[in-house]
């Protein structure tokens, strides 16, 4: 960023804005120094040779997280090191609902710092992991924890496939976006689609402790790709706790069991994208003395069945996914009696490169959380019960969500991002209880604005 930039940002915010951007900026240099101390400045170097694109960004965070650059020769593990990480700070604002903190004020609450490291000690070996930090309002509150981290054996390689095995705890392959969801500079707007890459559910959609079976063939004009595992997901989490188990955090303890997951992805040299996910997450959750008698012992599994196309143009890309999310409940007792539901999730989305370094994005998507009560009347309904035992209770509103965004993506300068966003939504489907415990204080209409500022190295 050169001085007439940062003069007109200074101006622009005003004493709260510059006190968390200096935070922001300390952490950068940090950030950057220790890229120095760690020898990666050529790929510095190499980034400033050509305009910073999202598919080159993507590509480098697969990389990270994949380890799919490997060497003609035999390769030392400390030679092939490689260090990459990124800072990202944002602001949050709403008309009403808190969303990253006290959104109908303005909140930074928003902030994304992570850390990965790979390293090839044979060529047919990569050690890859990732240390991340997320504050994201009251839901998360910075803690360092392990993204990923796992041993990735290729038991086979040639010109036209690779077979290989990950173990440890392995990014989810689910649709387009969710393995590198993280890293802003491979997500195309500031908010995944919500209706697919639900936040509040994240904890349990981004790892999982597994081992997978992965494989890239080429097939006639493109390029075939499958995962398949079998792990646990990570549900040790308080929103996702809340959003399972009748809006309340319970002295009870919500695990994740042995599960499944498997995508295949077809990718044409035409520019054709298919994908096809399919899924299933399942929780225990064992309840103590204080959670009788409203709740008992019980199992939750949920199944995901995702469709996914997408069409790249140099100078756009049309994206669309679509989500059939089915919910299985045993054993909770009265007040969430065993049953089946199923709500469909969508979003089209379209993204329009005006220049090398600008980017439009406009996207629409609705969601519901069961198909057979989709304004929520039934659940409603039954929303005095819960109220009357002390319990935060549902509102139509909580079981659907539609969207409609608008934002803008700038690359200033290699290794730089800025990015804002508008949605306008109905619904609350999408909006964490943590934040908002009070179903009476949620309004089913509202707006949101986000604002975010990116650097990688």
């Amino acid at each position: 960023m050169n001085q007439p930039q940062f003069d007109h940002l200074r101006l622009s915010l005003n004493l709260r804005v510059r006190n968390r951007a200096a935070i922001l900026v300390q952490t950068l240099r940090m950030l950057a120094i220790a890229c120095a101390l760690t020898g990666v400045t050529g790929n510095l170097a190499k980034a400033e040779e050509s305009p910073n694109t999202a598919a080159e960004t993507k590509s480098t965070a697969n990389t990270a997280i994949n380890g799919t650059t490997a060497k003609n020769q035999q390769p030392d593990w400390i030679d092939t090191l490689q260090i990459h990480g990124f800072a990202t700070q944002g602001l949050s604002a709403t008309s009403a609902n808190r969303l990253f903190g006290n959104s109908p004020d303005v909140s930074f609450k928003l902030r994304e710092l992570g850390l990965n490291l790979s390293t090839r000690p044979t060529p047919d070996l990569l050690l890859s992991a990732q240390i991340l930090s997320r504050t994201a309002g009251d839901v998360d509150n910075g803690d360092l924890r392990l993204d990923y981290g796992f041993l990735d054996y290729a038991f086979r390689q040639s010109f036209e496939d690779k077979w290989g095995l990950r173990l440890g705890r392995v990014k989810n392959p689910i649709g387009i976006y969710n393995e590198t969801r993280d890293v802003d500079f491979t997500r195309p707007g500031i908010l995944l689609p919500q209706s697919i890459y639900l936040d509040r559910a994240r904890s349990i959609l981004m790892s999982s402790d597994a081992a997978f079976l992965y494989g890239e063939q080429r097939l006639g004009p493109g390029t075939a790709s499958l995962n398949m595992g079998y792990g646990t997901p990570q549900a040790d989490d308080e929103e996702l706790e809340r959003s399972m188990l009748l809006g309340r955090d319970w002295a009870g303890h919500l695990r994740g069991e042995a599960s499944r997951l498997g995508r295949i992805l077809y990718q044409m040299d035409s520019g054709w994208l298919f994908g096809l996910t399919l899924g299933e997450a399942r929780m225990d959750f064992n309840a103590r003395g204080s959670d009788a008698p409203l709740l008992s012992d019980g199992a939750i599994t949920l199944g995901y069945q995702l469709l996914s196309l997408q069409y790249e143009r140099p100078d756009w890309s049309l994206t669309a996914e679509f989500l059939r999310q089915t919910k299985k409940t045993r054993g909770f007792g009265p007040l969430l009696e065993d049953g089946n539901t199923a709500g469909d999730n969508y979003y089209i989305q379209l993204i329009r490169r005006l220049s090398e370094r600008l980017q439009l994005l406009l996207r629409y998507e609705e969601g519901y959380v069961d198909n057979a009560d989709k304004q929520g009347k039934d659940a409603a309904a039954h929303s005095k019960l819960l109220q009357s035992l002390g319990l935060p209770g549902v509102a139509r509103h909580n079981l659907y969500g539609i969207d409609w965004t608008l934002g803008l993506r700038w690359d200033p300068a290699p290794n730089w991002v800025v990015k804002t966003e508008y949605h306008r939504i109905k619904g609350t489907m999408w909006v964490p209880f943590t934040e908002n415990p009070s179903i009476e204080a949620m309004e089913e209409n509202w707006d949101l604005f986000l604002f975010t500022v990116g650097y990688w190295f």
